[in-house]
């Protein structure tokens, strides 16, 4: 620590590089709070690393369940990278406040979010964020019931991430497409819904993700027994 803390009053990136050294420690058992960081970076002069800190603090709030907390958090870090002018990190900043809308039932707040953290991500180039957004924005749509439109953002999504080989997103997109699948009155696709589903519990089991692989479970048993298959159900 006391090195680390040398080095980030000597050297322009110091602040990152004793964030590191953070990490380090917390690999060893010694945990350092994400305030502190905050602090370390602001001593340095270091705006972007007080922006990362500040969002990851809002996230931390947000796990916690201090949803105002985390809102007013995550606003401080966008209005910072907005002064910096780095657009990674602006674009996680407004993916961020999408997330957090979301889980207030504010959807219009954030597919608005969403839309502007795609088209950051997209002026930049920067594929990862972009199959997240569309991948989220096509979450809000699905709790709202539009179906069809989620379905759009999912392919948009999952185009984008198989080409960048992002297969966690993937899985989650394949999950997603199961349920708009399975809730398009305009056509069911119960079948289609239902290899979906097996898609991302075959991706779930190569990437040993739980959450995958129980979810693509209940999926393709409610897809078998829409199917008529009760027996297959019973058996997932």
């Amino acid at each position: 620590w006391l090195f680390s803390l040398q080095v980030s009053k000597a050297l322009p990136f110091g602040g990152r590089l004793s964030f590191y050294a953070f990490n380090a420690f917390n690999r060893q058992g010694k945990y350092e709070t994400t305030g502190r960081a905050q602090r370390l970076f602001s001593e340095c002069g270091d705006t972007i690393g007080v922006a990362g800190s500040t969002c990851s603090l809002a996230i931390n709030a947000w796990q916690d369940g201090k949803i105002a907390e985390a809102l007013e958090l995550a606003v401080e870090a966008l209005d910072l990278d907005r002064t910096t002018g780095d657009r990674r990190s602006l674009g996680r900043d407004l993916r961020t406040l999408g997330d957090l809308h979301a889980t207030v039932g504010s959807d219009e707040q954030a597919l608005e979010y969403y839309a502007q953290a795609l088209g950051n991500d997209r002026d930049i180039g920067y594929r990862q964020g972009e199959a997240a957004n569309l991948a989220c924005s096509g979450k809000v749509l699905l709790n709202q019931g539009r179906a069809m439109e989620a379905l759009t953002r999912f392919k948009e999504g999952l185009e984008v991430a198989i080409s960048i080989n992002a297969r966690p997103l993937v899985g989650e997109i394949f999950l997603g497409m199961a349920v708009a699948y399975r809730e398009n009155t305009q056509s069911p696709g119960w079948e289609v819904s239902r290899i979906c589903a097996q898609n991302a519990h075959d991706l779930g089991e190569e990437l040993g993700t739980a959450g995958l692989i129980t979810m693509g479970l209940t999926s393709l048993a409610l897809a078998e027994l829409r199917l008529e298959r009760p027996d297959e159900a019973l058996r997932l």
